[in-house]
Order: structure tokens, then C-alpha cells, then sequence
């Protein structure tokens, strides 16, 4: 898949990768309202090799003083982004100032393709019932910042 966005800018995934499953049987029955979720994002943005990678690890735990890992999938979408070097601020190479809809717009993608990943792991047992949550990615993406 491949798009256009800003002036002469294209961007496709180039690398799909699971970076690891956990999934851990509960011992007792767990209502699914007293399972928590929470999710880990990192972005990594290398103007150089003209890649944005975000690496993204949803977890569901059980238990507030003591909680219990019931699931994690960590990860990464890799996108190669041709004129990505248009955001390299010219008085310091090492801050590049993406468009706030080009972030929402990988985050998304990213985010929807891991859901699918995440249910198919956990296809057959317990995890299938942990629907990892639709979210507004300018809401994650906002938290982050702060």
C-alpha cells in the first residue's frame, strides 16, 4: 500500500513484525470488565534511511493492587517514507517536524493492522475475548507528548 500525502511525499509498510506474544491462562474465571488494558508506544522517526517505525505493546492485566499479565503482543510497523527529509528542520538536523496527520495517519494504520494480529494469536483460547479497544489515535498520540 502505498500513498501520497504532503508535497511529494509517499510512504508504504516495509516491515510487519511480531516481537513477541504472551499470553497467560488466568487460574479463575475473569469477567471481562475486570480486565484492564494498556498499551506501551514508541515512535522512531530516521530521516537518514527515510523510515518512521512505531513499535506498540497493548497489554491486559487483571487485579488493581496486584496486577496480573493476562496478555501482551509487542509490535512493530516499519514505513518507508520517501520526502521525509522535507521535515528535517534546517537549523538542527536532528529535530524533524512531522505533520500532526502524518503521525495520526501511520499510528492508525499501524494500530488497526496490530488488532488483527493480536486476535489471531490469541484465535482458540481465552485471548480471543480481549478485543484490544478502537481508539482515537490523536487522543494516544496526544498523552504521549505530555
Amino acid at each position: 500500500m502505498e500513498k501520497n500525502n504532503e508535497e511529494g511525499l509517499k510512504f508504504r509498510i516495509s516491515t510487519l513484525e511480531d516481537l513477541g506474544y504472551t499470553f497467560k491462562k488466568p487460574q479463575e474465571s475473569v469477567p471481562t470488565d475486570r480486565i484492564d488494558f494498556s498499551m506501551e508506544n514508541n515512535l522512531d522517526i530516521d530521516a537518514e534511511s527515510r523510515t518512521i517505525t512505531f513499535i506498540l505493546t497493548p497489554q491486559f492485566t487483571t487485579g488493581k493492587r496486584n496486577p496480573k499479565l493476562i496478555a501482551e503482543l509487542a509490535f512493530k510497523v516499519v514505513f518507508d517514507v520517501q520526502g521525509l527529509e522535507q521535515f528535517v528542520n534546517d537549523d538542527d538536523e536532528d529535530v524533524i517536524e512531522l505533520p500532526d496527520q502524518l503521525v495520526v495517519t501511520l499510528f492508525s494504520i499501524s494500530y488497526s493492522t496490530m488488532r488483527g494480529v493480536f486476535y489471531e494469536k490469541g484465535r482458540g483460547t481465552m485471548a480471543e475475548r480481549l478485543v484490544l479497544p478502537i481508539i482515537d489515535p490523536k487522543i494516544i498520540l496526544q498523552k504521549e507528548e505530555e
